[in-house]
């Protein structure tokens, strides 16, 4: 699928103008109708080099599902 010039500049506008929130943010998933390779998905991070990942990606599927719905808030997250 081919996207237009048009397309692609409003996504690239919608970008920037987002980026003063990002100091706001606690998380980014990225998620698109299309996939490489996924190397593995993160459950829990302590640091850069520490992290234990979903052995299996249905597991990470039933923990989107339960926490569809349930909106939190930076105000309201752990730390």
């Amino acid at each position: 699928m081919k996207i237009s010039q048009d397309r692609r500049n409003t996504c690239a506008d919608k970008l920037s103008a987002a980026a003063e929130r990002v100091g706001q943010l606690t998380a980014f998933i990225g998620l698109d109708g299309f996939v490489d390779e996924i190397l593995h998905v993160v459950d829990k991070r302590e640091d850069a080099e520490r992290f234990s990942r979903w052995p299996k990606m249905a597991q990470w599927g039933d923990r989107i599902q339960a926490a569809a719905g349930r909106a939190r808030t930076s105000s309201s997250s752990a730390r």
